[in-house]
């Protein structure tokens, strides 16, 4: 999304797109100094939805003196296009910024996996030990 006034919060962002779909996600796009690039994106849980969003909300205003909104998918940008959105090397940086949520993601569903087998194993480990001591008891007696 681009040209959103600098004032715009993330969850103001993703309200804009809440009549449209189930939004996953929303963020912002920052300078150095934290100030609002007026470029975000917003996510959608359906490709579905996000095409609706661009022929809901793609050059309207969100405010009645607003510039209007630059709305399109993300990808189905030329990946080395100068657009409305900023440069090649922005482009890039939103790319590889897309790379590491999702290897960050993946390492959380596979730490989260590796919990669940820690679990059924410790839950195995303590049935065991209840069966030797059950069997400790049987024979003592």
């Amino acid at each position: 999304v681009g040209s959103i006034p600098c004032s715009m919060t993330k969850l103001q962002l993703a309200g804009l797109f809440e009549g449209v779909g189930l939004v996953v996600d929303a963020w912002i796009s920052k300078d150095a100094k934290g100030r609002s690039t007026t470029m975000g994106m917003v996510e959608f849980s359906e490709p579905a939805a996000a095409a609706k969003a661009v022929r809901a909300r793609h050059n309207k205003r969100p405010y009645p003196k607003g510039k209007r909104l630059k709305v399109a998918l993300w990808n189905k940008r030329p990946p080395n296009r100068r657009d409305s959105f900023g440069s090649r090397e922005r482009s890039a940086e939103l790319e590889e910024l897309r790379a590491r949520v999702e290897a960050a993601e993946r390492r959380a569903e596979a730490a989260e996996a590796a919990r669940v087998r820690a679990g059924v194993a410790a839950s195995e480990l303590t049935a065991l030990r209840g069966r030797n001591e059950l069997r400790a008891r049987a024979e003592a007696a």
